[in-house]
């Protein structure tokens, strides 16, 4: 562990902030994963695309779809530039994550729902793995210049920004430092609640 570690940590009555002092900020990231021990293995982080497609695979053909349907929808999503595969995503946000992006906790990520989606069963998602929240400590160099900004100016109390952050590298496995299984997550695309076993 770091020497010297100092973490800011948002809260909705945050005002404006100087993040000089500060080495790490807390962040949240929300999946819905049959493997947590991977989480704690390896981290968070991006994949290739090989490996987003076995993960891909894996998942919807649980959900009954013929490998020939996955193959063909995974090629027409996937983009290697712009997908959540290959970028890390996090929320500065617990509430944001729990009560507006309860996608991620429900479903899992936004291209296997976008997937679910166009196979017509993203129902099905619902029931694959479990909704896992990882509240993260990370090194404040792996966030954009602009999203420290963000966080300096607290755009996101102030509604200019929804707390979401691509980071610019992984998120190392010293850095998750909680791991929790909400039970009332909303559901942003239904407009309802959630609520898990």
């Amino acid at each position: 562990m770091m020497k010297n570690k100092k973490v800011f940590f948002w809260d909705e009555n945050t005002d404006k902030v100087d993040l000089t002092g500060y080495t790490h900020i807390r962040a949240y990231h929300g999946c819905r994963t049959s493997n947590v021990e991977s989480y704690i293995k390896e981290g968070i982080h991006s994949f290739s695309r090989k490996q987003a497609y076995k993960i891909a695979h894996d998942i919807l053909l649980q959900c009954d779809i013929e490998e020939k349907e996955i193959l063909k929808c995974f090629n027409e999503k996937w983009n290697d530039n712009t997908d959540h595969f290959n970028n890390v995503c996090v929320n500065i946000s617990k509430e944001d994550m729990l009560y507006l992006s309860g996608h991620y906790l429900v479903y899992g990520s936004e291209f296997i729902c976008g997937m679910g989606a166009d196979l017509f069963c993203q129902y099905k998602l619902k029931k694959i793995g479990k909704p896992t929240l990882l509240e993260c400590h990370i090194d404040k160099q792996k966030f954009p210049q602009s999203i420290l900004q963000a966080i300096e100016d607290n755009e996101i109390k102030y509604g200019c920004w929804d707390g979401g952050i691509y980071l610019l590298d992984d998120v190392s496995p010293d850095e998750i430092v909680e791991i929790t299984y909400p039970q009332k997550i909303y559901d942003p695309l239904l407009g309802c609640y959630y609520y898990t076993k």
